[in-house]
């Protein structure tokens, strides 16, 4: 922008808005909005979209690398989660940090600052600029916030003076100092106006969070409203303001918010508030965790790779059972239930919204009939940041997620963008009635509407000072996965835990028209916020027409593995001065009749048999013989911006739906003209009708479903209700008038066995909409075994052989129509044969046996079976296993027997499961003369107590007692293990010892370099118990996690070590703290908790435990040697 041009005050209003949110566009950009000064649209001149939008001119970003930071007082080097720094500063007690500005020309900048997500123990940081002519200080909580640049104001700067940017902890919590920038703005200083007109939609009685910004001036701001009120409930903090509480009420609420500024500028914006309602409660919803890596990858997979027609037999036999006109709700299952679950979703701002948002927020949904599965995708500016994919599929009536969302990232100019980068994965964004499947190229097509968080289309960053618009994006749906990242491998969220389980599906393609654009295809340069879409085969290819706020174009994508071949074209243009705002469309391929809602007129079309860019759209009002259409569009009962519209391929006209049970046909005359219309009411049957709130509008939530000849509404934001709604003039998609039978077998259950001989019941249900069961016929293994000619269907299975069997049902109509069930399982076990137990006797070491202490002890058993063979001997002392021998000669060598007599026995076991113990044989183990003992406590080696746990901040009431590993990773977990040493307390070494040496070793099999430290533990706990907040049932320790310096653990470690990269052994040398619990023998003995001192903090390390079963010897182990 020329610098020495001014502006308008509307044009300056305009510009400043956009800029807050870093959206600064030439003015061949801003043809879609409001115009500045006066003028209308203009025609197309063919000239290409620019790809690149004009940026600041100068974009300054300093992190803690810079020479120009100095710091106060005591800091600590640590790892952040979405840091912009290599490394973040986190003080010790009081200090500031000071990044010192230079600014390479004289203007206004806004400044900003910036700290990682997930600052639990952060506080108040007091944040002053340093500026041309003043300074001036606010205050925020680095507890929110993070992970985003945080506006502090605009101010001048000047080359010749220096500025800076201090932080200062207000309080007693650490500070952490990470990043700050400065945005040139103008010469001028520029008008004060709200970041946002519109505020993030709401659910009735749900917890609400909101923040209004502001762009421009001089903070602190404060706000208050001037005219209207927020709904019931809601309440605005004047000093900060946040808008928070649950609304009482649902509906739309308008009211207008005047800001003042610290010079007392003032601004003013009216904003209306979107609150719906739910059957569901979404604050309460856990949300579907990916599943474990355990789980074989063939069962995580999404079965969406279409395979022939899909099963959609169960939905059509229930269609086909209703009456025309009818609506039937057919879910099964809650959109709630697979939601993404917080843990995974990126935030916003200073809140972590739910997925309603996909279905409350300005959206739409793709029907994507090669799989008959409903595709959705939305979120967008101020509402939700996910980019997380959902489907709910006709065969089972289900919803199921698709992905999972990319963590978002915000780029030095301040867009939101995927982790892993544009070409990967879209942000999120209101869909309008932009959002469209296309069955050739198999892919569901994205064009997004109004993107996190401009309120525009996709933008990235293109240079350091400049920008570009970017997508739209492709989804294929046969690489959906519920357990996997939309976008490539590491993008997912990781802010509470890493979940390593997670891997990228690489589902999303970036076809990147606004950067291929060119002479002969030109994509739209206006936005696509209110937009809509229509399809059509054209030449055997997918064509979009896509209505923007200004124009229709023609879209075509001719290789998908060439998105420089994509055709974007204008095909037409406004007369009536575009939908009057946010619209929805439908598109007859025969006639070549685009329609489209309109807010005033109430629909306006376009003739595409004359496509050219000249070629203007035509008002119609479309006559309704009883009167009642325009009756109910006067008074207001409908509001076109409410409604969906959808073109019915084989009744020839369109469909409307507005809310409610009512449908109406919008029926063309026989040839294109803006006269002839019709419109009329379909009858309605007796029955439910949807009666959900619409929130922001149905808009792109209602679809023509060819799979079933019906069509498709989706509502309740939480529920995700399917509503399915039969037309009048219903034909059946399977052809023909009969529908095959439904059936699935009752008994047995899945899973059922039963033991060779016994007699197996059967049994079915069958029913047939449009007739009656014949007969039905059971299966097992494909073999016929028998059938059944009337309800209640069934019979007796006998001489069902040993193995595993599958049992079907195949039920047959009386028209000859036939269906199979579902696979049921059960397996036939044989009668288990009389089993002599085998004979065993301890032949080592001989009764009575004396062993001075620190002498291995050799135990041998003789073992044999008279109808079988021994598998393997067990080794016991005093209870405890020792260890077992699978061949013979059966024997074990014992270590380290402790101090005093053990019993010992052996346990024999067969090749049938039987088992026998041999007689107890008593030996003991007295104290070495004149030398030195030695002792291995560790589980398997050992009879004596070894336990551990760790303990997870994820899950603050899980015990983790029973893991085969112990975890590493920051400040979220603790880690324990206790050794039972003394005998005392159960161990070998007598108390009151000289303890010449003590070595406490941890095996890591994972990377990354650490040092370490042991503290002992001062308070009992439970391996079997011992969790993130309790020790004990019912006893807490004094800090969650054994956190507690000087009373959950010693202040001071014990013994230090340092491992490396690789796997291996970490060594603490624990001979002080053994000796003086020997010496002392009230010092409680309750273990080590493992604490990390510096190194890859932040990395997930893996130590095993005492329950790993892979290699014993790789335990924890506890070696004292003494005298």
């Amino acid at each position: 922008m020329n610098q020495s041009s001014p502006m308008s005050s509307c044009c300056q209003a305009a510009f400043q808005k956009m800029r807050c949110i870093g959206y600064w566009l030439t003015l061949a950009a801003l043809a879609g909005l409001p115009a500045c000064g006066g003028g209308t649209d203009t025609p197309d001149k063919s000239s290409s979209a620019p790809s690149s939008l004009q940026q600041t001119l100068v974009n300054l970003v300093i992190d803690t690398t810079s020479p120009g930071l100095v710091t106060e007082g005591s800091f600590d080097q640590v790892p952040g989660y979405l840091a912009k720094s290599p490394q973040v500063l986190r003080s010790n007690g009081a200090a500031g940090a000071r990044f010192a500005l230079q600014v390479p020309q004289a203007g206004q900048y806004e400044v900003f600052v910036w700290w990682p997500q997930n600052l639990a123990d952060a506080g108040i940081a007091d944040i002053t600029v340093e500026y041309h002519g003043g300074k001036n200080t606010i205050s925020r909580s680095q507890r929110s916030g993070g992970g985003s640049w945080q506006s502090v104001g605009t101010y001048p700067f000047d080359p010749s003076i220096p500025g800076a940017v201090v932080l200062r902890n207000a309080s007693g919590a650490p500070l952490y100092v990470d990043a700050t920038r400065l945005q040139y703005v103008g010469r001028l200083a520029p008008v004060m106006v709200f970041a946002f007109d519109k505020l993030p939609v709401g659910l009735k009685d749900e917890p609400y969070t909101a923040q209004l910004g502001m762009a421009g001036g001089m903070p602190p701001y404060s706000y208050a409203i001037v005219d209207g009120d927020l709904p019931p409930g809601l309440a605005l903090d004047g000093a900060t303001g946040d808008i928070t509480g649950r609304p009482a009420q649902a509906g739309e609420f308008t009211f207008t918010v005047r800001s003042q500024d610290a010079t007392r500028q003032l601004a003013s914006q009216t904003m209306t508030l979107y609150i719906g309602e739910s059957a569901g409660t979404a604050s309460t919803v856990q949300g579907l965790f990916p599943r474990p890596l355990e789980v074989p990858s063939a069962r995580r997979q999404s079965a969406v790779t279409p395979s022939g027609a899909p099963d959609v037999s169960n939905l059509l036999a229930i269609v086909a059972g209703m009456a025309e006109g009818e609506w039937r709700r057919v879910n099964l299952n809650a959109f709630s239930s697979v939601w993404t679950p917080a843990d995974l979703r990126p935030l916003l701002s200073k809140s972590n919204p739910d997925p309603s948002r996909l279905i409350l927020a300005w959206s739409s949904f793709a029907w994507d009939s090669n799989r008959a599965a409903l595709l959705l995708y939305g979120g967008g500016h101020a509402n939700y940041r996910g980019n997380d994919v959902y489907l709910w599929r006709a065969s089972t009536q289900r919803w199921e997620r698709a992905s999972l969302p990319s963590e978002m990232v915000q780029t030095p100019l301040g867009y939101w963008n995927a982790i892993d980068g544009v070409d990967k994965a879209p942000a999120s964004a209101h869909t309008y009635d932009n959002t469209i499947f296309l069955p050739i190229l198999d892919r569901m097509l994205v064009l997004g509407g109004a993107a996190d968080p401009n309120g525009g289309p996709y933008i990235t960053q293109d240079t350091a000072t400049t920008a570009r618009i970017t997508g739209p994006y492709l989804f294929d749906p046969s690489r959906a996965n519920a357990d996997r990242v939309g976008g490539s491998t590491g993008s997912h969220v990781k802010r509470v835990a890493p979940y390593p389980e997670i891997v990228g599906g690489n589902m999303w393609s970036n076809r990147e028209s606004w950067l291929n654009a060119s002479a002969s295809s030109a994509p739209p340069v206006e936005t696509l916020s209110d937009g809509c879409t229509g399809y059509a085969v054209e030449d055997g290819r997918d064509v979009v027409y896509l209505r923007t706020a200004s124009r229709l174009y023609r879209y075509e994508i001719n290789d998908l593995a060439n998105p420089a071949a994509d055709v974007w074209k204008q095909v037409n243009r406004y007369y009536y001065g575009g939908s009057g705002g946010q619209s929805t469309c439908g598109y007859d391929p025969l006639r070549k009749i685009f329609l489209s809602t309109h807010l005033k007129t109430p629909f306006i079309f376009w003739d595409l048999s004359n496509s050219n860019p000249g070629n203007l759209d035509k008002m119609i009002t479309p006559v309704d013989p009883t009167g009642e259409f325009p009756t109910l569009l006067s008074s207001g009962e409908i509001q076109m911006r409410n409604c969906g519209l959808e073109f019915d391929p084989v009744r020839k006209d369109f469909k409307l739906w507005c809310g409610d049970g009512r449908v109406w046909a919008v029926t063309p005359p026989p040839t294109p003209v803006a006269t002839g219309w019709t419109i009329v009411k379909a009858s309605l049957p007796p029955s439910a009708v949807p009666t959900e709130s619409l929130g922001t509008g149905i808009l792109g939530k209602w679809k023509y479903v060819p799979n079933l000849d019906v069509f498709m509404g989706l509502a309740d934001a939480v529920q995700g209700n399917i509503w399915v709604y039969k037309p009048h003039g219903w034909v059946n998609p399977a052809g023909g008038s009969n529908l095959p039978p439904s059936v699935s077998i009752t008994a047995p259950v899945n899973g059922a066995s039963v033991t060779v001989g016994a007699s197996i019941a059967v049994s079915a249900t069958a029913t047939d909409v449009d007739g009656s069961v014949a007969k039905v016929e059971f299966f097992a293994d494909s073999y016929k075994i028998g059938e059944s000619l009337a309800a209640p269907y069934g019979m007796v299975w006998s001489g069902a052989t040993v193995g595993a069997h599958t049992l079907t049902a195949v039920a047959t109509d009386d028209a000859g129509g036939t269906k199979t069930s579902a696979e049921v399982t059960v397996t036939v076990t044989p009668v288990a044969p009389l089993n002599n137990p085998p004979t065993v006797n301890l032949v080592r070491p001989t009764p009575g046996a004396i062993f001075p202490f620190g002498t291995p002890v050799t135990l041998e058993a003789s073992a044999a079976d008279s109808d079988g063979a021994v598998i393997r001997v067990e080794f016991y002392a005093n209870a405890i296993k020792l260890g077992e021998s699978t061949v013979a000669p059966f024997t074990l060598v014992w270590a380290s027997p402790p101090l005093g007599t053990s019993a010992l026995y052996a346990v024999a076991t067969d090749d049938q499961g039987a088992s026998a113990t041999s007689v107890v044989v008593s030996m003991t183990v007295s104290p070495a003369s004149g030398g030195a003992g030695s002792i291995t406590l560790q589980r398997g080696a050992s009879p004596f107590t070894v336990a551990d746990t760790y303990l997870s901040a994820y899950h603050s009431t899980l015990n983790f007692g029973a893991a085969s590993n112990l975890r590493d990773q920051f400040s979220n977990y603790s880690s324990l293990m206790r050794f039972a040493i003394f005998q005392s307390e159960g161990g070998p070494v007598p108390n009151g010892t000289n303890i010449t040496s003590a070595t406490l070793s941890l095996y890591k099999y994972s990377s990354y370099n650490m040092v370490y430290s042991v503290h002992r533990v001062l308070l009992d706990w439970s391996e079997s118990s011992a969790t993130w907040n309790l020790r004990q049932p019912g006893l807490a320790w004094s800090t969650v996690g054994a956190n507690g310096l000087g009373t959950d653990i010693s202040a001071t470690p014990d013994a230090s070590a340092s491992t490396d990269f690789n796997p291996g052994w970490i060594n603490f040398d624990v001979t002080a703290s053994v000796q003086a619990m020997s010496l002392a023998p009230t010092l409680a003995n309750y273990g080590w908790r493992l604490k990390g001192v510096s190194g890859y903090t932040s990395g997930l390390k893996w130590i095993y435990s005492s329950e790993f079963s892979g290699t014993p010897t790789l335990r924890p182990k506890l070696v004292i040697t003494y005298n």
